[in-house]
């Protein structure tokens, strides 16, 4: 074997281009503008749409402390739909006030429909596991379209909780005004709660038990739960 010969095609290949330099260059730009049209062509967007079906379940438990709707509500939703076929995440938020929120993901290329009608029927033959008191489930689907493109922290020193949410409702109201804005959500802070203490003696005298006061806090348009009510020896929610 010649020793100027190479011994694979690998050296071989590689002796051609050396030996034919105008052809090589040629094929280094033909490579070249071949990238830059496919670059071109290939379609793309910013939010691509994909199906990935995605639900948020709302259970109200007027009454009832977060401890309470955690082991009735809450933890129980979740055994009932985590075997359901094609579910990937399952997150869950207990909020103070009686109020479980579950939000279930199904893996991308679910249908949308299906998904939906079996989670509401597993839901829906399930009822009858659920403690009295508790109010219809809903189920709203979130649109992957919907995820936030800015998001705005507003923090302060000077404000409480209270003050925070209603300056967020504030800048609210003026982004809304920005052309192009499409929904606008405040999150966080705290909402004006009603803490209404009661004073056992003066109920006894007049004879008012606990839920006479939350019957009238009810037919004043009051919806419960959250705040409290403070008794001899029991808190109860309330919301105004």
């Amino acid at each position: 074997m010649n020793e100027h010969t190479p011994a694979n095609w690998t050296g071989r290949m590689a002796q051609f281009f050396v030996s034919n330099g105008r052809l090589s260059l040629l094929l280094v730009v033909a490579l070249f503008a071949w990238g830059i049209v496919s670059y071109i062509l290939t379609p793309k967007q910013y939010n691509p749409k994909i199906t990935a079906p995605a639900f948020q379940i709302q259970v109200n438990y007027p009454g009832a402390s977060r401890r309470e709707v955690l082991e009735q509500v809450t933890k129980p939703l979740e055994n009932v739909i985590s075997d359901i076929h094609g579910v990937e995440d399952i997150f869950s938020v207990t909020e103070r006030g009686g109020r479980a929120v579950v939000t279930v993901n199904f893996f991308v290329g679910e249908d949308f429909e299906s998904a939906k009608t079996t989670l509401a029927d597993r839901i829906r033959s399930n009822l009858n596991l659920a403690p009295l008191g508790i109010q219809e489930p809903s189920i709203q689907s979130i649109d992957p379209d919907d995820v936030p493109v800015l998001t705005v922290a507003v923090t302060s020193d000077g404000m409480d909780p209270v003050q925070l949410r209603k300056f967020g409702f504030r800048l609210r109201d003026r982004l809304r005004t920005v052309e192009g804005a499409s929904n606008i959500e405040v999150v966080g802070g705290r909402k004006r709660e009603l803490a209404i203490r009661v004073n056992p003696e003066r109920l006894a005298r007049s004879g008012v038990g606990i839920g006479a006061i939350e019957t009238a806090l009810r037919r004043s348009n009051v919806f419960l739960p959250a705040g409290l009510i403070k008794g001899n020896a029991e808190y109860i929610p309330v919301e105004a």
